[in-house]
């Protein structure tokens, strides 16, 4: 039975493939021969990539709800897509993602704003998968 206190070095960690198809549309997937047997997958811009995310404990979820509260004429709520989205600012701690030039881009919430929605969509359904937390 796993403990039921989280400790701070535990994690998640999966690879994750993208291409784009011949449109220029990115393709993502978790395996990559599946990847490149789609249609219209130009094989070219195929990237494998590395993430590693904290596994969260009560204090990490506190963090990401509390992130996502709205203040607004009705009342105080909490907004599931950004609950959702926020759990990639507090819990990702690796990425092997990098700039134009080669260099490895730092974890911050300005880069991970900046990721396409359908890699940023990827992720965070398989860190769901990989954890039961949705």
């Amino acid at each position: 039975m796993k403990s039921i206190f989280i400790k701070d070095d535990d994690v998640i960690e999966f690879e994750i493939f993208f291409a784009k198809n011949k449109d220029g549309e990115i393709l993502v997937g978790n395996k990559k021969d599946a990847l490149l047997e789609r249609e219209g997958v130009d094989k070219e811009t195929l990237e494998e990539h590395k993430l590693s995310f904290k596994y969260p404990n009560h204090g990490d979820m506190t963090d990401i709800f509390s992130r996502s509260v709205k203040v607004g004429s009705s009342g105080i709520s909490i907004d599931p897509v950004a609950a959702r989205s926020n759990r990639l600012v507090v819990l990702l701690r690796n990425w092997t993602f990098v700039d134009d030039k080669g260099n490895k881009l730092p974890i911050t919430e300005k880069n991970i704003k900046s990721l396409h929605p359908s890699l940023a969509d990827f992720i965070l359904v398989e860190f769901e998968d990989r954890t039961g937390i949705v």
